[in-house]
This record gives structure tokens, sequence and C-alpha cells, in this order.
């Protein structure tokens, strides 16, 4: 009767309790503080990443294109300069379209890219140096437009002009007119006396001519030794004129007719070859050369400057922006790595509290009911929450009879919830790990691929400048430019080869070097082939000897030939520059001719120079005089005087 009372009064407690939520919240409170900081982390990952995000594409949006621009720019000035210069040279119309197309595709539309870009600037600077830029390539344009208009005219060449309107004339008279007068000396022919006044005026005649082809020659070299050369045979032109003077009675009134005629012409034909030397040896004997130099290259060079000068303070700026993007990379990676620490330690002071504040209470149950199995639990568990468990344990003083019967079940139970929230906390601290390890792999990855990213790109540009300057530079050279390997195979050839050979340049590459070699010289041009790759040094080939080069159709031309080594990696190339000479062969030949007709002369000549000293006299002269080259070269024609002849009539 008693201990029924007993256990209807201890049971009344847990007839009354309503169930609630508070081990339910401690529970969520720990776990969402642990989410709490979980999420903070990735906040501030996220904002990192969202900072470097907007740096890097600062970075690409804003300097690369004004590099790329810069860099457009020098590339069409130099493309534009060297299309000039093609073009006064050569005067080849496909110059000025390579011209205007490095104005149209490469420098306005780098233009007008910096000028959008400038929008974004805050540097006064930079917009200062833009304007003056553009200003300066606005000059420039204006400057290689104008000389590309007077290039090729006729005023360019001053000198030139005034050969072909004036001097060339002048000479056609001359020679004209002494053709006459030798014709009617030829029907006057009576005598030893008068065949030597016929080859006074055939001597004439041939210092004319030679002093047109001298003057000629000149013109287009500006060799001061052509001037000397040219004097020489005007002076000897003189000469033969005072000697007809001189026999002037034995002349015919026709024949004093064009003698005073030739008299006056030689005058201006005097003046006017002075005006052409002087014009010719000025600075401005060709006006778009001059130009050129004095206005469109000068203005270049500014507009270069400029140009680089924004191209090195952009990639400054880039170097100091990737510089910023790395410190915060860095910054960001250790701030990451402090917060998964804190993050972790947190979650075990967390989780640790939590576990005790749950295991206790069921510690304390537990301990009493392995008591209560045993017998020893004769007083109430004290409680010492108002929670779930404190309720627990109210009904574990209540039930504690009927707890000792399912001691072994809530045993078996406990241990496996133990095991589980292990198994929990164990499997969180590796997820943790895998992701700090994976945002750690790819902070790395992407600054790796951006710093790959620029050296390629800069590795490319660069390439492409160098390669499009040696194409510019081969194809605008005047001379035939050959690159041959070591085995003797043609790898390049340049237009003006095609030109030279008449091969078109499909056909020349791969080809044996030996194919544009005459046949009789390729068994020496194999040895000294040999001999150049054992000592590889830049000099002329054949020197002392006479070269030809043979063409497609079989003709040949003599050339000069310069040799120049070219090392690329482990492989020997040579640059071969080839000079037709044609035109100079032909002026050697015309000269050696003269200077056989003057040998083989039936009359006596004697040269001297401009201070009276004779320098030549030729085989009729030793004939006639009995003085052998010996004894006269180098003295006064004073010693050839009689001192028959009166002082009146060498005055005369």
């Amino acid at each position: 009767m008693n201990d029924h009372m007993l256990i209807e009064n201890r049971s009344k407690p847990a007839d009354n309790y309503t169930p609630g939520n508070e081990l339910r919240k401690k529970l969520l409170r720990s776990h969402l503080t642990i989410a709490a900081f979980g999420l903070v982390m990735l906040i501030v990952a996220l904002f990192s990443t969202v900072l470097l995000r907007s740096k890097t594409l600062s970075f690409i949006d804003e300097r690369e294109p004004v590099v790329h621009a810069s860099t457009l720019v020098l590339v069409g000035l130099e493309r534009s300069l060297a299309a000039l210069r093609g073009w006064i040279v050569l005067g080849d119309p496909a110059f000025k379209h390579e011209r205007a197309n490095a104005w149209k595709d490469e420098i306005e539309p780098a233009v007008d890219m910096l000028q959008q870009l400038s929008k974004h600037w805050d540097d006064k600077e930079d917009n200062a140096r833009l304007v003056e830029l553009i200003r300066a390539l606005e000059e420039d344009k204006e400057a290689q437009w104008w000389i590309e208009d007077v290039a090729q005219t006729p005023g360019n060449k001053p000198a030139q002009l005034m050969l072909v309107k004036h001097v060339h004339p002048i000479v056609s008279d001359l020679i004209i007119a002494v053709t006459a007068l030798i014709e009617v000396e030829k029907s006057l022919q009576n005598g030893t006396e008068r065949k030597d006044v016929q080859w006074l005026m055939v001597d004439l005649q041939q210092f004319f001519i030679r002093a047109e082809v001298i003057l000629n020659d000149f013109v287009h070299t500006g060799s001061s030794t052509q001037v000397e050369n040219f004097r020489i045979n005007l002076y000897g032109a003189k000469q033969q004129l005072q000697e007809l003077e001189i026999r002037l009675k034995q002349l015919n009134p026709e024949q004093r007719e064009l003698l005073t005629f030739i008299l006056n012409e030689v005058t201006i034909f005097e003046s006017y070859s002075s005006k052409v030397i002087d014009i010719r040896q000025s600075t401005e004997w060709d006006v778009a050369r001059n130009l050129l130099l004095t206005e469109a290259i000068p203005r270049a060079r500014i507009a270069y400057t400029l140009a680089r000068t924004f191209s090195v303070n952009q990639i400054k700026r880039m170097q100091v922006e990737a510089g910023f993007i790395t410190t915060a990379s860095n910054i960001a990676i250790s701030l990451l790595f402090g917060l998964i620490v804190t993050m972790v330690l947190v979650a075990w002071f967390v989780s640790k509290r939590g576990a005790e504040r749950i295991t206790q209470p069921i510690s304390a149950l537990s301990l009493a009911t392995r008591k209560l199995a045993e017998g020893l639990l004769v007083t109430d568990i004290t409680v010492t929450s108002d929670d779930e468990l404190g309720h627990l344990t109210q009904s574990f003083n209540v039930m504690r009879t009927s707890l000792q019967q399912s001691r072994n079940d809530l045993n078996r139970q406990n241990t496996e919830l133990e095991q589980e929230i292990t198994e929990r906390k164990r499997m969180e601290k590796a997820l943790h790990k895998t992701y700090e390890q994976l945002e750690i792999r790819v902070q790395e990855r992407t600054v790796e691929l951006a710093e790959a990213n620029q050296a390629l790109q800069a590795e490319m540009n660069e390439h492409m400048q160098a390669e499009e300057m040696f194409q510019l530079v081969v194809e605008g050279s005047p001379n035939a430019i050959v690159l041959v390997n070591q085995a003797g195979e043609i790898v390049l050839v340049n237009s003006q080869t095609e030109k030279f050979f008449g091969y078109e340049r499909e056909q020349l590459i791969g080809q044996s070097l030996e194919i544009l070699v005459p046949e009789r010289f390729r068994s020496k041009h194999f040895k000294y082939y040999n001999d150049f790759f054992k000592d590889p040094q830049s000099r002329k080939m054949g020197i002392g000897q006479d070269l030809y080069a043979l063409r497609k159709n079989g003709s040949e031309f003599p050339v000069e030939i310069g040799l120049n080594p070219i090392k690329q990696a482990d492989v020997t190339l040579v640059l071969s520059l080839i000079v037709d000479i044609t035109e100079r062969k032909q002026a050697e030949e015309k000269l050696q001719t003269l200077s056989s007709a003057i040998e083989q002369s039936p009359n006596a000549v004697l040269i001297t120079n401009v201070k009276g000293v004779i320098e030549y006299i030729n085989p009729r002269f030793t004939q006639l005089t009995g003085y052998t080259p010996k004894d006269i070269i180098g003295k006064n024609p004073n010693i050839l005087k009689s001192g028959n002849t009166s002082a009146e009539i060498y005055k005369a």
C-alpha cells in the first residue's frame, strides 16, 4: 500500500511535464555558431575574389590596349617612312599604296583607340601628351603627302632637269657644228697641214662627247671625281678651239662662221654646266630627299618618342598594378587561412562546450543507472536544469525501477550516439581542410595563368615587330638579296632578285644557288662557297675578279656580290647582296675606247694639269718630237718652244 502511494506521488511531475525545445535550441545554437563563422569566411573570400577580378579586368581593359595602340603607331610610322623612301628611290606606285595603308590600317585606328581610352584617364599629362602626339602625327602625315607628291615630278631634281632641257641640246648643236666643220675640211684636204686641222676637229668632237657623258654620270652619282674629269675634258676642248683659232687663216669663210658659232655655244655650255654642278653639289639637288630629312623624319621622331613614352608608362603602370594584385592575392590567401584556423578552433570550442552541456547530465544518469543496476541508488538524482534533461532526471527518479530493466538498451544507444557525434566531427574537419586546399590552389593557378598570358603576349608582339621590320628591309632593298643555307639551297629571295634573274620567287626557293651561276664558274664557285663556311666573315666575293650571274633566259650580266654570315640557333646561313654593274661596265668600256683612240691618234696629244704640268703624251707625240714620257712628263710645255715663233703669235 505504501509502496504504491510512493510510485503514484513520484509520477505526478511526469504527468504535469510539457515537452519543450530547450535542448534542441542549444544544439541549433552551437551549429549555427559554426555555420556563421563559415559564412563569414565565404564572404571574405568572395570579396577578395571580386576585388582581384576588378583589378585584373582594369589591368586588361585599360593598360594593355594603350600599349597595343602605341605599338601600332610605332609600327605604322616605320612602315610609312620605309614606303616613302621606296617611292622616292624607285618610283613604284606600290609604295604609295603601302604608305597610305600604313596610315589607314595602323596609325589612324591606333590614334582613334587612344582617344577612346583617354576618356577614362585621370593623368592630365597623358591627355596632354596624346594631344601633342596627334598634332605631331598630323604634321608628319602632311609632310609625307607633300614629299610623295613632289618626289617623281621633273622639278624634284633640278640639276637633271637643267641637264636635259639646256645642256643636252647645246652639246647636240656643238657636235653637229663640229661634224659640219669636219665635213667641210674633208672636202678641202690637200696636204699634211690640212690633215692636222682635221684631227684637231676630230679631237674637239671627242672632248665634247666625253664631257657630256661625264657630266651626265655626275648628275646621277654626285662623284667629285667626275667633276674633275669633266673640267679636264672641257679644258681639252678649249685647247683644241684655241689651236683652230691660231689656224684661222687656213679656214674658209664657212668654217670660220661655224667656229664662231662653236665658240659662242661653248661659253653657254660652260655656264649651264657650272650651274648643273653647283645644283647637284647642293643639299637641294633632290627636293624630296631634303624634305624627308628635314621635315618628315624629325616629325616622325617626335611622334615616335611620344608613342614610345605611352607604351613605357603603361608598362610601368601594369607592373605596379601586377604587384598590387600579387600583394592583394597573398593578403587574401593569408586572411582565408587565418579564418579557416579560427573556424576550426571555434568549431572545436563550441562543439566541446555543447557536448559537455549535453553529456554531463547524461553521464550522471548513466552513473545513476549503473548504481541502480547494482542496487546502490537509494536517493534521487539532483535536477540541475529546467530543460528536457531536467525533466528526464525527474522522470528517472520516478521511473528508476522501470529504467533498471532497460539499462542495457540505454547504454548501447548512448554509445552509438557518441560514435555518431565523433564521426561527424571528423568528417567536418576533413571537409574544411579540403576546401582550404582547393581555394589556395585556385588562387595560385589564377596568378600563374595571368603571368603566362602576359609573357606570351609580349613575346608575340616582339616577334611580329622583328618579322615586319626584316621583311620591310629585305623587300625595300634596291639590290637583289638571296639567303642560302649551308647546303647551298636558296631559302629566301626579295622582289629585286625576281627582276634581276627573271625567276618567280617560288621557282627559286629550295633550288641550288648554282642555277644563278654561269656554267663555266660553277666548279670554282663550289670551292669558294665551302671556303667561306670554313671562315665565315662579311666580305666581297671574288675580289679582283669579274663576276657574272646567269638569268633564267640564259643571258649573263656582271655583278658585285657581298657575303654576310647569319647565325640562327645552330645553323649558319649566308646573306648575299647582289648588285647589277652592267651600266658601270659599259661606261668603263666607253672610256677604254676613248683612251685607245687617243693612244692610236695620228696627232700628237699632250695633256697637262691645271698648273700647266705635263701629265700625259701619246705615242704620236714621241714620234713627232722625240720626247719620251720619261723625258717630258712632270715638266712645263715651255720646253717645246723653239724660239722661232714670236710671243705675239702665242698670245693670239
